[in-house]
């Protein structure tokens, strides 16, 4: 039923995918943590520093991204 409503909103806003077409493109949103070792010399103690960032996304992962305002589950 969710699926169905998702792929309903989609197609109201000029986006329509199957079902399985629409699983697939949101599949492909990733989210990717990046760590890195602590400023300073080498072995010495400190807090890793993170990056986090998404994979790049073609123009329908971009247009659903927006339209179900992924933003707002993003790890910052």
């Amino acid at each position: 039923m969710l699926g169905s409503l998702l792929q309903r909103r989609a197609a109201q806003n000029g986006l329509p995918l199957s079902m399985q077409g629409l699983f697939k493109t949101l599949s492909g949103i990733q989210e990717v943590t990046n760590i890195f070792p602590p400023a300073g010399k080498p072995g010495s103690p400190g807090r890793p520093h993170l990056k986090t960032t998404l994979t790049e996304m073609d123009p329908t992962q971009q247009a659903l991204f927006r339209l179900f305002a992924l933003d707002r589950y993003r790890n910052h």
